[in-house]
């Protein structure tokens, strides 16, 4: 019997968020999980064999509100969030390492990244729609809900250190699923590759020991000249990823 493919309306299905899913239908039902890239995951691809009366469909989740980004307009975005912080280091290195000696005991700043960690996770398993954990959503949802509130209010030691390591994790997600479609278009997508996964690192390595990041840091502006030579290393650093998403990416 003759393959036949067929066109057909795309429809919203169960099934992972940044994969397609392959549904076994008409009267068997059954689904392997296959990754694809961006572009395809906006789209939806339909596959009909007439034989003995199988259904196969290849669909993507096309109902699931996702996050959409670029790795020009991310790359842009984390090149200035590295670099602009970096100047009082250069110009005034006595005043930043005093600011960043009380960082990860700064109970204001250490309650709002805790809270964007959580609510940025909570949108993340928003997007999953996976019908095995359907049901058991809203408990996900109301525990992990908790957990980042109450660190808020009962964990305040170095908090800041806390929301910092959850906000890496996260980040590193973001970079790594941002930065995917850009690996065959180019080799520079690497630096934001690597750069994600040195993130993902030290998140896991400070939620458990949150002390680590503060003894990093006071290591870091131990003296001014560490502070400097810091301080412009990472502006350069930061300058070069900004060059990246406006001329590469």
């Amino acid at each position: 019997m003759g393959f036949e493919p067929k066109w057909k309306k795309p429809q919203p299905v169960w099934g992972i968020s940044t994969s397609l899913v392959l549904r076994v239908l008409s009267g068997r039902h059954g689904c392997v999980p296959a990754t694809s890239g961006t572009n395809a995951r906006r789209r939806a691809v339909n596959w009909c064999f007439g034989k003995r009366g199988w259904h196969f469909e290849v669909l993507a989740p096309s109902s699931l509100p996702l996050m959409t980004l670029n790795l020009s307009t991310l790359a842009i975005g984390l090149g200035l969030a590295v670099a602009l912080p970096q100047i009082p280091g250069v110009l005034r290195p006595a005043k930043f390492a005093a600011a960043v000696r009380t960082f990860p005991r700064n109970v204001p700043v250490g309650i709002m990244l805790m809270l964007l960690g959580t609510a940025w996770f909570l949108y993340n398993l928003h997007l999953e729609s996976i019908s095995e954990f359907e049901r058991m959503k809203p408990y996900l949802f109301t525990g992990f809900a908790a957990v980042g509130i109450g660190t808020c209010i009962y964990v305040q030691d170095l908090i800041a250190a806390r929301g910092a390591a959850v906000v890496m994790l996260l980040l590193g997600k973001l970079m790594v699923d941002t930065g995917r479609p850009m690996l065959d278009v180019t080799a520079w997508t690497l630096v934001i590759q690597v750069w994600a996964y040195v993130l993902v690192i030290a998140g896991m390595w400070f939620t458990i020991a949150p002390w680590r990041l503060r003894d990093l840091l006071n290591w870091a502006v131990a003296d001014e000249r560490r502070v400097r030579v810091g301080s412009i290393a990472r502006l350069a650093f930061g300058l070069f990823v900004f060059v990246l998403g406006l001329t590469v990416f």
